[in-house]
């Protein structure tokens, strides 16, 4: 059997950037997203380019079982999985009554619940291996407090949380845990067209997804536990830990509104 990496919300993005870095490293992948990604496409694309095996699961995460059924069609393809990528997650910006309840629900599910249920699910499989790696997606935001962010980034503190808590269950065994915390990501269309209209150092600080999923899986192969790309964010980070907090969430607040 090949090495394989099973990667959520691989159609777009940062998922899909790192996808394709992973099937450039020589992995086989079995990618997960929403039938809008046109995964197929994704996928059979990846396959060519890098002559590796790729399969795709169309599948809306937040359903009842969602789950389950990603562990039980993996389990069908007989793949060496040695990579999981929690990824997959909803953003939001907006005032808190703003939003209905049931979207809270649904940011939750995906943000919190399915990377848990899945890392459950598939780490016995990873702790058979040699050497695995967890990779779980977050943002820099999650370290401090961003008006109009109020669940999205409360949502991705618990993966930093979660993250660092399985690290210390896990250490001396194969299985390493890494968190990557980006900051400004032109992840789509639509985060591109806000952040075209950023200035000065909240502009500097954008990345591509590229460059977010090569630095997350240079730290991911190098066993480290957190990974903040991008000089300045990784710089906008130390500082809000010397910072007073009314100031720091001032600083942050003024660059993460987008």
């Amino acid at each position: 059997m090949r090495k394989m990496a099973l990667v959520t919300g691989a159609g777009h993005g940062i998922g899909f950037a790192l996808a394709e870095g992973l099937a450039r490293r020589g992995y086989d992948l079995f990618l997960v997203a929403l039938h809008r990604d046109d995964l197929d496409k994704i996928s059979a694309s990846l396959s060519l380019k890098y002559q590796v095996e790729c399969h795709a699961m169309d599948i809306d995460l937040t359903q009842p079982g969602a789950c389950q059924s990603v562990f039980e069609t993996f389990a069908r393809t007989n793949g060496d999985l040695r990579i999981l990528v929690n990824n997959a997650g909803m953003g939001s910006t907006a005032p808190f009554l703003s939003l209905a309840p049931s979207f809270y629900e649904k940011q939750i599910q995906l943000n919190v619940m399915v990377p848990v249920v899945l890392t459950r699910l598939f780490l016995p499989e990873l702790m058979q291996r040699s050497k695995a790696h967890i990779l779980n997606v977050s943002s820099l935001g999650s370290h401090i407090e961003v008006p109009d962010k109020s669940v999205y980034l409360a949502s991705k503190a618990f993966m930093d949380s979660f993250s660092g808590s399985l690290r210390l269950s896990l250490s001396g065994s194969n299985v390493h845990v890494t968190v990557v915390s980006p900051g400004p990501v032109n992840t789509n269309d639509r985060v591109r067209g806000t952040n075209a209209r950023l200035k000065g150092l909240s502009a500097r600080m954008i990345l591509e997804p590229e460059e977010v999923a090569e630095q997350a899986l240079a730290a991911m192969f190098e066993n480290r536990s957190l990974i903040i790309p991008g000089r300045l964010n990784r710089l906008l980070y130390q500082l809000q830990n010397l910072l007073p907090s009314k100031w720091r969430s001032k600083l942050v607040s003024d660059r993460m509104r987008n």
